[in-house]
């Protein structure tokens, strides 16, 4: 079968076939709205947004645009988008980058500025543009920023951000502006604080650049950030545990440090005691290697708990949102007939290439293969046979299909 690139149009709040959330506008115009537009075209609500960068990739996030009107990005008319900088326009700026062409030996070849270079040694900051998920700092530059704070993290925004700025995306890096001052374009006291995080149900990198945590940053220290004391990730990890009685146990982690001072890490989704949410990262079993934590729960919880902004009267407590985008890997969960599951955690590591090859045994860098594709070849009461497509490398490589043996349960 040859691929073949179709195009598709999809008309939407048609004539005669308005949905829901199709809004008439004064020019007779219909168009779909969602949160922005209900809540921000009137100024019921003001929005900011913060991102991402392509460059600090594995660090923090870079302020888009300050809390304040959506309006502006709406024509009140025709209900166009207005292509003002803001949310909308770096929403739509957006892009793959390091994504390049080669002509190799009279192939064509498209692949990442990535790939191998990184086999036996972990990730640094500004490669590997595409990878990268810190959630839980980038919603500590958000707390942050509701506090008040003038100035952003410095090592989230390190660097002259040559990608962020090819694209175009909006830097407010210099200009933040404290929600709450009402001399400087803020809002009253009793304005609610709200924080909406959307992502996919795995951070990655997000375990060392937030005030304490239990892992050292790059640079070997623990960062401590400008917030007050109470704001420690871990002892607010250990917090949350108490209420959740499923925690402690063994459980698939890329690395676990427990309170007796053992620590377990090989980077791998194997299975690992558990004591705390405050002190494991590198999710199993997609990214078990990518240092991606519990942090973001942390966060939330402190911010919904405590006075942000304590230069403002009243208190301003934060509230969390979050809109998680389920993983396309399925959970393999076989129910036995004691009542008990066998659960399958699908697993490779690339530990020699004809390029690199290695003889000792594997370090905790070679890769730990990313599921790219996951397939059902077969399925019944008792047996069942898969098939993955695993990359042999972790940011940027080729695939490699493996089929796992047929699975019989007695």
């Amino acid at each position: 079968m040859t691929p073949e690139d179709l195009v598709v149009r999809v008309e939407v709040c048609k004539t005669g076939l308005l949905e829901p959330n199709c809004k008439v506008y004064p020019s007779g115009t219909a168009k779909p709205t969602g949160i922005l537009h209900q809540y921000g075209e009137d100024d019921r609500m003001r929005f900011g947004l913060l991102t991402g960068s392509n460059d600090n990739n594995l660090q923090g996030g870079i302020l888009r645009k300050n809390v304040e009107s959506f309006a502006n990005e709406v024509n009140p008319v025709t209900g166009q988008f207005s292509g003002t900088s803001g949310i909308v326009s770096t929403l739509d700026a957006l892009r793959i980058v390091n994504f390049i062409y080669k002509n190799n030996q009279g192939k064509d070849v498209w692949y990442y500025k990535c790939g191998w270079s990184w086999v036996t040694k972990p990730l640094e900051n500004g490669y590997c543009n595409m990878w990268g998920n810190p959630v839980a700092e980038m919603m500590y530059e958000a707390l942050r920023y509701f506090a008040g704070k003038k100035t952003p993290t410095a090592d989230f925004v390190a660097g002259t951000r040559p990608l962020d700025k090819s694209l175009g995306l909006p830097d407010l890096s210099d200009t933040w502006i404290d929600p709450y001052d009402t001399r400087a374009g803020g809002y009253p006291h009793c304005a609610k604080p709200f924080q909406i995080v959307i992502s996919d149900i795995n951070p990655s990198y997000d375990s060392d650049r937030v005030p304490g945590s239990a892992f050292k940053d790059s640079s070997g220290v623990f960062f401590t950030g400008d917030m007050p004391a109470s704001l420690d990730v871990k002892k607010l990890g250990d917090d949350i545990t108490q209420h959740e009685p499923d925690v402690p146990g063994k459980h698939f982690i890329g690395e676990s440090k427990l309170s007796s001072g053992v620590s377990e890490k090989d980077s791998t989704p194997s299975p690992k005691q558990v004591d705390s949410l405050g002190r494991i990262r590198g999710l199993a079993p997609e990214e078990p290697t990518k240092m991606g934590s519990y942090y973001a729960a942390s966060l939330a919880y402190w911010g919904f708990m405590n006075d942000v902004h304590q230069g403002a009267a009243g208190t301003q407590n934060v509230q969390t949102f979050a809109v998680a985008l389920s993983s396309p890997l399925p959970t393999i969960k076989i129910p036995l007939r004691n009542g008990r599951f066998v659960t399958l955690v699908p697993f490779a590591k690339s530990v020699g290439t004809t390029k690199n090859r290695t003889t000792t045994p594997y370090t905790e860098n070679e890769p730990t293969n990313q599921i790219v594709d996951f397939y059902v070849e077969s399925l019944s009461a008792t047996s069942g046979s898969f098939l993955i497509n695993f990359e042999d490398v972790e940011e940027g490589g080729t695939m490699t299909w493996m089929p796992l043996p047929d699975i019989a349960i007695p």
